[in-house]
């Protein structure tokens, strides 16, 4: 009956929105990493104790967290779509 299909929408809603503030946080932590991996560029120091950027690592390991910002982005679109697919 439509009580019970409004109890299962509002649970429905509610896990939702629950993974919603999940991915907000998990996004916000993702940038603060890219942000400070930009920041702190890979390095290696070499016989003589010079230091010098490692781009290949640096490369690697920016690929990898735009990646994770840009898969935060992805779920929480997918996310807010689903919710607003619940009738209120």
């Amino acid at each position: 009956d439509s009580a019970t299909q409004k109890g299962r929408d509002n649970t429905r809603k509610q896990i939702l929105a629950d993974e919603l503030a999940g991915e907000e946080k998990a996004l916000a932590d993702a940038r603060n990493k890219l942000q400070a991996g930009a920041e702190n560029p890979e390095t290696y120091t070499d016989q003589d104790g010079k230091v010098y950027r490692n781009v290949a690592k640096q490369d690697e390991k920016m690929n990898t967290l735009q990646s994770q910002v840009q898969m935060h982005e992805k779920n929480i679109s997918a996310l807010k779509v689903e919710l607003s697919k619940i009738s209120n």
